[in-house]
């Protein structure tokens, strides 16, 4: 099965190496990558909806991996929504789901998704990658990790309105088996909590970036 592709993708287990482009697959040039965005997700933030917007992304997640039937392993969380790569076999399934989530997500959060797919060839074209590794967080948990810009361009093309699928019909219900949101406020115990969020800016280099980021997870693991 062409699935099985992801049992090749490297997994680091230094988190150093997250930020190393050449420690990354390449993903397969038929694959198709799903974004998803809430519209204004920062206006409801301020309005105190923000496990809504949570609930918005996250279902996302589970309501494509319901339709693949527990087959998504290369997925990325972002708050006010997802990100994923699919397989073209796995494409239809996964595409019905974003639709089939991104009206659940108007009828019962009152929140306008935005939900789209694109094919790998695309993102190369436009002159972006798109590659993936696993950082093992522990012995029994693992995350997807991606770079190359791709999932970046992706994303950038559903808020222009380039790409993008309709909401489902209301009586296509997502299958969100599994949901749950259990945010809540993280007390420090020490001082302060601190969220860096580290992005290339245009025209910087993989390997640029790579060394900067790199300095900062070194100076995370010697803390």
């Amino acid at each position: 099965m062409k699935e099985r592709w992801v049992e090749t993708v490297p997994v680091l287990d230094h988190f150093a190496l997250v930020a190393d482009p050449s420690q990354y697959a390449a993903l397969p040039e038929d694959w198709c990558i799903g974004v998803s965005d809430v519209v204004d997700s920062k206006g409801a933030i301020e309005a105190g909806r923000y496990k809504a917007v949570n609930l918005a992304g996250a279902g996302i997640i589970s309501g494509v991996t319901n339709a693949l039937f527990g087959d998504l392993p290369l997925f990325a969380f972002g708050g006010d929504g997802a990100r994923f790569a699919v397989s073209p076999a796995q494409a239809p399934a996964a595409a019905d789901a974003l639709s089939r989530v991104a009206m659940w997500a108007e009828r019962d959060l009152d929140l306008h998704l935005r939900v789209g797919m694109t094919a790998v060839a695309e993102v190369r074209d436009a002159g972006f990658d798109a590659r993936v590794a696993f950082w093992r967080a522990s012995e029994h948990v693992r995350y997807a990790m991606f770079t190359g810009g791709g999932l970046e361009w992706a994303e950038a093309k559903l808020k222009s309105g380039a790409i993008g699928l309709a909401p489902a019909a209301t009586e296509d219900e997502p299958n969100l088996s599994g949901l749950s949101c259990q945010w809540g406020a993280v007390l420090p115990k020490q001082g302060k909590i601190l969220s860096i969020i580290v992005k290339p800016s245009p025209g910087v280099t993989q390997e640029r970036f790579a060394e900067i980021a790199s300095r900062a997870t070194l100076a995370n693991t010697e803390s």
